[in-house]
C-alpha cells in the first residue's frame, strides 16, 4: 500500500480533519531583530538619554522627529519579531480561523468555510525591491472576500500547496498565475464540475 502524501509545509496537521498554517519567528525575527535594535537606540537619541557629539547642533524641534522616528523603527521591529499568525482550516467543523497575536493569539477572527468556493493560485509581481509571488487563497464566493493561505515565492511550492488545501477541504483548485485560469480536477470532481461549483452562487 502506497505511503500517505507528505503534507507540504506550511501546513501542520494538528488534529484528524484540521491543519494549521503558522506564520511569524525563524527568519523574519531575524531580520526584524535590527529593526528592533536601531529603533529603541533612536528613540533613546529623541529622549535625549544618549548623548550625541553634535547635539548643540541639534535644534529643539528636531528631537521629537527623532523620537517618532525610533518609535517607527521599534514598531516595525517587534512586529517582525514578535508578530504571530495562525490560519486554521477545521473540515469537521466546517470553519475557518484566523488568529494573529505578539507571541500569543491576541485577535481572532472566524468564517465558515461554505462561504468560499475554490482553493485559486495566482501570480504577483515583484519589483525591484520584492520578489515575484504566487498567493495561494481560499476564493470567497460572490461579494465575500478571499483569505490567503500562503505566499510562495517559487510556483511549484505553491501548485503543491493548493493541491494539498483543495483536496483537504475537497474544493476545486484553480490556477490562475497565466492569463487563461485553469480548473484542475480535485478529488472525485470533473473539471466541468469543478468550474461550475467555483461559479455557483452562495
Amino acid at each position: 500500500m502506497d505511503a500517505p502524501a507528505p503534507i507540504p509545509e506550511p501546513f501542520r496537521q494538528t488534529a484528524p480533519g484540521r491543519v494549521v498554517i503558522r506564520e511569524g519567528g525563524g527568519c523574519l525575527s531575524a531580520f526584524g531583530t535590527p529593526f528592533l535594535a536601531a529603533g529603541v537606540f533612536v528613540t533613546l537619541i529623541g529622549l535625549q538619554v544618549i548623548p550625541v557629539s553634535n547635539r548643540d547642533e541639534v535644534p529643539s524641534w528636531a528631537w521629537p522627529l527623532i523620537f517618532l522616528m525610533g518609535l517607527a523603527f521599534v514598531a516595525a521591529g517587534v512586529h517582525l519579531v514578535f508578530g504571530r499568525r495562525w490560519t486554521t482550516l477545521d473540515r469537521g467543523k466546517g470553519v475557518i480561523v484566523l488568529q494573529s497575536g505578539l507571541l500569543v493569539p491576541q485577535k481572532r477572527e472566524q468564517r465558515s468555510l461554505s462561504d468560499f468556493a475554490a482553493i485559486r493560485i495566482r501570480f504577483e509581481a515583484g519589483d525591484s525591491d520584492t520578489a515575484d509571488r504566487y498567493p495561494v487563497t481560499l476564493q470567497g464566493r460572490a461579494d465575500r472576500p478571499d483569505t490567503t493561505l500562503s505566499n510562495p515565492i517559487d510556483y511549484a511550492a505553491a501548485r503543491e500547496q493548493a493541491q494539498f488545501a483543495a483536496g483537504f477541504l475537497r474544493l476545486p483548485l484553480v490556477d490562475a498565475t497565466t492569463d487563461h485560469e485553469a480548473v484542475v480536477r480535485t478529488g472525485g470532481e470533473t473539471p466541468a464540475s469543478a468550474q461550475n461549483r467555483a461559479a455557483r452562487p452562495p
